[in-house]
């Protein structure tokens, strides 16, 4: 009886280590999502910047090759946001 108890725990045992190691992988990849997430969110605002600050540019010197420049973001804005 007790070489089935010493069998019964060390099941136990390495089943809570394996469940463990789950659970911390998970962990891992939960916060790698979340600092994936904060990069492309942060992106997202730099190219919204890039493109107002581009607006700027066009309104002020009305330079037609910004135009395509703005267009480019514009796309890549609405990319983000489908993302």
């Amino acid at each position: 009886m007790n070489s089935f108890n010493l069998n019964s725990s060390s099941n136990s045992s390495t089943a809570n280590k394996q469940q463990d190691a789950h659970i911390l992988s998970i962990k891992e990849s939960i916060a790698s999502i979340e600092q994936y997430t904060k990069e492309l969110s942060s992106d997202l605002e730099k190219k919204i910047k890039d493109k107002d600050e581009l607006y700027k540019m066009y309104n002020h010197y009305k330079i037609e090759e910004l135009i395509s420049v703005i267009e480019n973001l514009e796309e890549l804005i609405r990319i983000f946001n489908n993302i």
